[in-house]
């Protein structure tokens, strides 16, 4: 290895006269046969506090191009930062490729530790504010790390990865085929930040690493992934805008991780109006939050804002925490300092989809929370998981809460606790099973919908372990036409053994079943002991009305959510 003046290796290109480079500053470092191809607005310099910056398109266009086994290093000099950008002002484009086995752009910081007013931190922002678009293809790799990291109980070194980073900043990563990783003391990726819009594509089995690598107990230190985060006023004629950011992995992997410490990836935050979409597509493609202290997933963490995520076609998401394993679904729970939370929504879909949250210390429970559990308070938010078609969640506990909402032909493996939410077997209709225990609280409701008295035409709860519905509602909605029958011949309506199938202890109080069906006012159904329908009174109503318009409690809100989630 040998430094490199790259002034007069740009100098020589008549096209690049004007690039200024400040060589004291910053390193660069290649093998002697490197190839490394700049075309554009090129741009350096430095800021008041002796930080690198630099720009491939500062207020026009640029390129960068880094092939054919080229390994090139932007280091800073002691005590500094480097940061890369690509597209940095309103109406630049920078566009980046870093192609083929061992051909790397390694942005190196050099700052040693800050503190809590004055954060060290390198990075790569591709979209500014500007257009940035970066490819990694073919073995290619971006990374960004320090070469002297921050040390001791508290390092303030955030080393980062930054996709539309600011304002009107517009970002792509395509990672085809390489890697893209950045390591540290702590280490973040952000997609979408502050008001701009970010766009990250993981395929052919490419890799995205956060990963942080600090002492147990560092303050502040953390691997953490914003997919939508904050927003930002832009102008008088724009107004604000929350950060949009979305992340889809056709092939390939991310992971988040935290060696001694925590491990978050949060999709939509912070800031009214930000929204963050994950997309996990296909068996090979996969997301792992890891932390030997606590892990979490968040989708919609703050009022305001949303976070959507799917998983389909056999993608998987694990979250596994030594201490902690958590996923948040649109969650809020005031008795431990959230009151208000954003609105959440994910789907499980095909066979082998599977979110998976875990966590080694037995003294408690990994959990998947949707909405706000009453028991924790409640809360504002809105959380909604479908689970279908083969797709499964596993997790020791699985809360409901108050503006929560599962539903799905699925499976889940654990306990379900609907803790004033909303439960929804089946895709009109289905069964949705629980490898577990399954309980309600009274202000939860437990919809079912009856089409048909065969097997097929009606939802089912089918919980392995222990089924306790003695408080809350059970909504039965009844297809209208099944209904007239009924009126005929109560004998066609399935049972409640049927509907509520149970592996261990069953206790089903028929006095909390409510029924409903569109184009009648009041419809009752009486019950024996054995669960079998012996009675029924329907009055119509005296003109069509919809289950929208129905005035039976909160039973139609439930079928509303349980209609448009299906």
């Amino acid at each position: 290895m040998r430094d490199i003046n790259w002034r007069y290796r740009l100098f020589k290109s008549p096209a690049l006269q004007r690039a200024t480079f400040l060589i004291a500053t910053v390193a660069v470092i290649s093998p002697a046969n490197a190839t490394i191809v700049l075309g554009g607005d090129i741009h350096t310099e430095t800021d008041p506090l002796g930080h690198f910056l630099y720009y491939v398109g500062f207020t026009g266009t640029g390129t960068l191009t880094v092939n054919d086994n080229s390994s090139n290093t932007l280091q800073a000099a002691a005590g500094k930062d480097v940061f890369f950008k690509l597209g940095r002002h309103t109406g630049s484009q920078g566009t980046g490729l870093i192609t083929g086995v061992g051909s790397a752009l390694n942005v190196v910081g050099n700052n040693g530790s800050g503190s809590s007013s004055d954060p060290k931190g390198t990075n790569a922002m591709i979209g500014h504010d500007g257009i940035g678009v970066l490819t990694i293809q073919n073995g290619g790799q971006l990374s960004v790390t320090d070469s002297a990291p921050g040390t001791g109980s508290a390092a303030y070194s955030t080393e980062s990865i930054l996709v539309g980073g600011y304002r009107t900043g517009d970002g792509t990563l395509n990672v085809d085929g390489g890697k893209a990783k950045v390591e540290s003391v702590s280490a973040f990726l952000g997609v979408g930040n502050r008001g701009g819009v970010g766009v990250v594509n993981v395929s052919n089995n490419g890799e995205v690493l956060v990963h942080e690598t600090a002492a147990a107990g560092t303050t502040g230190a953390f691997a953490s992934a914003h997919i939508g985060d904050k927003g930002e006023y832009l102008s008088p004629s724009t107004g604000y805008r929350g950060g949009q950011g979305t992340m889809t992995i056709s092939s390939g992997n991310l992971k988040v991780k935290s060696d001694n410490n925590s491990a978050n990836l949060d999709v939509g935050r912070t800031d009214t109006g930000t929204t963050g979409t994950l997309n996990v597509n296909g068996s090979s493609s996969t997301v792992d939050i890891e932390a030997a202290d606590q892990a979490i997933l968040q989708l919609g963490r703050n009022a305001g804002t949303t976070g959507n995520a799917s998983i389909t076609d056999g993608g998987s998401v694990t979250v596994s925490g030594g201490n902690r394993g958590r996923a948040f679904i649109g969650a809020a729970f005031a008795n431990f300092g959230r009151p208000d939370g954003g609105t959440g929504n994910l789907t499980v879909s095909g066979t082998g989809s599977m979110l998976t949250v875990s966590q080694g210390d037995t003294s408690d429970t990994s959990k998947v929370v949707i909405g706000a559990p009453d028991s924790w308070g409640g809360g504002t938010s809105e959380g909604t998981v479908i689970v279908k078609d083969g797709g499964k969640i596993q997790a020791d506990e699985v809360f409901v809460g108050i503006g929560g909402f599962l539903g799905g032909n699925g499976t889940i493996m654990g306990t379900i606790v609907s803790d004033g939410g909303f439960v929804a077997p089946g895709l009109s209709p289905g069964i949705l099973t629980v490898d577990g225990n399954f309980s309600q609280t009274a202000l939860s409701h437990l919809v079912m919908e009856v089409m048909g008295s065969n097997s097929g035409d009606y939802d089912v709860l089918n919980v392995l372990g222990d089924l306790d519905l003695t408080q809350g509602i059970i909504d039965l909605v009844i297809d209208p036409t099944f209904l007239q029958a009924l009126l005929v011949d109560i004998s066609l309506m399935p049972g409640l053994p049927d509907m509520f199938m149970a592996g261990g202890s069953r206790a089903l109080d028929p006095n909390i079943i409510g029924s409903l069906s569109e184009g009648y006012s009041y419809v009752e159904i009486e019950w024996n002991a054995q669960g079998e329908a012996i009675a029924i009174t329907a009055i119509p109503v005296p003109e069509p009305m919809t289950l929208s318009l129905m005035t039976l409690g909160l039973a139609g809100i439930g079928y509303r959510r349980y209609k448009k989630a299906a």
